[in-house]
């Protein structure tokens, strides 16, 4: 793997840990003023994360270039994370109109619940990928 090829897919999986401590902080919330707060912070954050995936040149088109067997799932990818932005937006959508309710939302804790499940899914696939596409070696060994 080319040094610039490593150096990506080291800020990926260094995204991904930093993203596991926001879905924590998520994950603990207990008024939805907190949960509109974070997920309006995780919208720009992600943006920014899976435009360095998508850009020309970037994550996946190097995916591609080197292994071009990952077309189709790095396909699904990208259109999980139009769906992840628009999950989060309707999250925070929805904490911004329960927040001055007492106590938390069961529908608005449900959904934090759905989104993380469905992002920590989509970070596991990714980095699959990364590590399949990187460090899969043809033929084996001994």
């Amino acid at each position: 793997m080319s040094e610039s090829l490593s150096n990506r897919h080291s800020q990926i999986l260094d995204d991904h840990r930093r993203l596991g401590l926001v879905l924590h902080e998520l994950e603990n919330c207990e008024q939805a003023a907190e949960i509109c707060s974070q997920a309006e912070s995780l919208v720009p954050w992600l943006k920014r994360h899976f435009a360095e995936e998508e850009e020309p040149a970037g994550v996946f088109e190097s995916i591609e270039r080197h292994d071009p067997r990952h077309s189709h799932e790095i396909g699904i990818l990208v259109g999980e994370h139009q769906a992840m932005l628009d999950q989060v937006d309707a999250l925070a959508n929805m904490a911004r109109s329960v927040k001055d309710e007492p106590g938390l939302n069961p529908e608005l804790s449900e959904s934090v619940r759905a989104f993380i499940l469905a992002l920590r899914l989509h970070e596991r696939k990714e980095n699959r990928l990364l590590t399949d596409a990187f460090y899969h070696e043809e033929g084996g060994g001994d």
